[in-house]
C-alpha cells in the first residue's frame, strides 16, 4: 500500500457524498469487502466491513460524515485510505453510479512512493491539507468549469501562503492566469495567494478546439438545460431550445460548436437507441500536490500532500442529437408527404419531379453538419419506404418511371454528398449498378445486375 494518506477532509464533495451514500445503502459486509477492493493490495476484510456496519447501527442507521466512518475502530489512516481508492475504482466501474477513471491518478500515487520514502516519513499525518472545489455544480461537457485549491494548515486551519502547487487532469486540460500570463496544460504548477487559494479552469476536452466567440455561444446555450436534471427528458425543453437555436440561419457559431461535439462521439451516437432516459457522464480526476518547488525545472522534487477532485460532467450530445431527429420527424414528416403527392396525379415522371423537388429543398433547408444529416437520412427513409410500399396502388407504367429516378436518389443520398438536382433535371444518370425492369404476371420486377 502506498504511504500517502488520505485524510476526509481532502476528499471532493462529490465523491464524499457517493462514499457516504455507498456505506448507508450497502446491505452487507462481503458487499462492502468486494467494492473496497484493490488489486494486488490486501482488502479490508470481512471483520472490518461489518464494524462499519455495526457503527452505522449505533449512529442511529447512517453516516453523516467521512470523519464517522474513518474513526471506526481498527480502520486507521491505511486503511481509510485503502476504502477511498477502492470504492473510487469500484465506482468506475459501476457507470450507474460514477464513472470515473482512478487508474491514472492511482499509479501516480504508487509512483509517488518512494519520494515520499526519502522524507523520513510524516509524523502525525501532512502538514498542510489541500481541498479543491469545483464553483460550477452539475456542469454539463463543454462548459468551462472554475476550481479554487485551497491550502490550509491543518493544526490551526490557516492559509498556507506562497505554497507550490502542481495541478493534473485525466480529461480536458487545465488553465491558470496571472496577469497576461497564461499557463494551460495536463499539468500545470501555480502558487497560493494570500488566503492560501489558487484558482484554475477545467477546459472542455474536444479534438478541435472551440474558438472564444463559439466557446461562448455554446455555454449560452447550454443554460437551457436544467443543470440538476435527474435525466435528459426531464429538461427536454431546454434541448428543443438548442435544436431551435441550432437551426437559426444567423446562429453559424452554435452550429460549428455542436457539430464539433457531435463529430467527436459520432461512433458513439446511434439513430436506434434512447439517450433520453439516463445521462451519460464524462470524467475527470483533478489531482493536487503540494510540492517544494524548486529553483530549477525539469527537477525531482517531493510531494508534501495531496488533494483529489473527482468531477462528472453531462454528455448532453446524445440527448440533443435524438431530440432534433424526433423534432424533424414530427415538425416535417417527409414520408408522408410523398405520399399524399400521388393524390395531386399526372405521369410518372411529373410524379418524380414532385418528390424529387420537395425532397431537395427539404435537405437544403437543413443547416450544419447534423441537420444536413438528418436531413438526408429523413428523405433516404421516406423514398425507401416509398419505393417499398407507397407504390403498390400506382399504375404500372407509372412505376416505371417512378423506380429508377427515386432509387439512383436514395444511392446517391446514401453514398455521397450530391443533391437532388441533376436526378430531378434528368430523371435518370447512371449507377455502378444499374437495375433493370420487367413485366411478369402484371407487375413490375426488378433485378440489379
Amino acid at each position: 500500500m502506498t504511504d500517502i494518506r488520505i485524510q476526509p477532509e481532502q476528499v471532493g464533495a462529490e465523491i464524499r457524498f457517493r462514499i457516504i451514500d455507498f456505506f448507508n445503502n450497502v446491505k452487507t459486509a462481503q458487499e462492502i469487502s468486494i467494492a473496497t477492493e484493490i488489486p494486488d493490495e490486501v482488502d479490508i476484510g470481512m471483520k472490518l466491513s461489518q464494524r462499519i456496519l455495526d457503527e452505522r447501527e449505533a449512529l442511529g442507521g447512517s453516516f453523516t460524515s467521512l470523519n464517522q466512518i474513518a474513526g471506526v475502530r481498527l480502520i486507521g489512516p491505511e486503511r481509510f485510505t485503502e476504502i477511498i481508492l477502492g470504492l473510487t475504482n469500484y465506482f468506475n466501474n459501476f457507470p450507474n453510479t460514477v464513472a470515473i477513471n482512478i487508474q491514472p491518478m492511482f499509479e501516480e500515487v504508487l509512483r509517488l512512493k518512494k519520494e515520499l520514502e526519502n522524507m523520513g516519513g510524516i509524523a502525525g499525518g501532512p502538514q498542510y491539507v489541500i481541498s479543491l472545489e469545483p464553483i460550477l455544480l452539475n456542469p454539463f461537457e463543454g462548459q468551462t468549469i472554475q476550481i479554487s485549491a485551497r491550502v490550509t494548515d491543518r493544526l490551526t486551519h490557516t492559509p498556507a501562503v506562497n505554497k507550490s502547487l502542481t495541478l493534473s487532469t485525466s480529461w480536458g486540460e487545465l488553465e491558470h492566469c496571472i496577469g497576461f500570463s497564461i499557463n494551460k496544460g495536463k499539468v500545470i504548477r501555480v502558487r497560493t495567494d494570500t488566503d492560501g487559494f489558487a484558482r484554475f479552469k477545467l477546459l472542455p476536452k474536444l479534438n478541435d478546439q472551440l474558438k472564444g466567440r463559439q466557446q461562448d455561444v455554446l455555454e449560452s446555450a447550454l443554460s437551457f438545460l436544467t443543470p440538476d436534471a435527474p435525466n435528459p427528458k426531464s429538461t427536454s425543453g431546454g434541448f428543443l431550445k438548442i435544436v431551435s437555436q441550432y437551426q437559426m440561419e444567423r446562429n453559424t457559431n452554435l452550429r460549428i460548436a455542436v457539430d464539433r461535439y457531435y463529430l467527436d462521439k459520432e461512433h458513439q451516437i446511434s439513430p436506434d437507441n434512447d439517450y433520453l432516459s439516463a445521462w451519460v457522464y464524462s470524467n475527470a480526476l483533478i489531482v493536487a500536490y503540494l510540492t517544494d518547488m524548486p529553483g530549477q525545472e525539469n527537477t525531482g522534487v517531493p510531494v508534501k500532500t495531496i488533494g483529489i477532485l473527482m468531477l462528472k460532467m453531462k454528455d448532453w450530445v446524445g440527448a440533443w442529437f435524438q431530440t432534433y431527429m424526433e423534432k424533424l420527424a414530427n415538425e416535417n414528416p417527409v414520408d408522408d408527404i410523398i405520399v399524399s403527392m400521388k393524390a395531386l396525379g399526372g405521369s410518372g415522371s411529373q410524379l418524380s419531379g414532385r418528390i424529387l423537388g420537395f425532397t431537395e429543398n427539404y435537405m437544403a433547408g437543413q443547416r450544419g453538419v447534423v441537420g444536413t444529416m438528418l436531413g438526408k437520412k429523413n428523405v433516404n427513409d421516406a423514398i425507401t419506404d416509398f419505393l417499398g410500399t407507397g407504390m403498390d396502388d400506382l399504375d404500372l407504367e407509372i412505376k416505371l418511371d417512378l423506380f429508377p429516378a427515386l432509387t439512383t436518389a436514395t444511392r446517391n443520398i446514401r453514398d455521397s454528398s450530391i443533391g437532388l438536382k441533376s436526378i430531378k433535371m434528368t430523371q435518370t444518370v447512371s449507377v455502378a449498378q444499374p437495375v433493370k425492369f420487367y413485366r411478369a404476371n402484371d407487375k413490375l420486377i426488378t433485378r440489379v445486375e
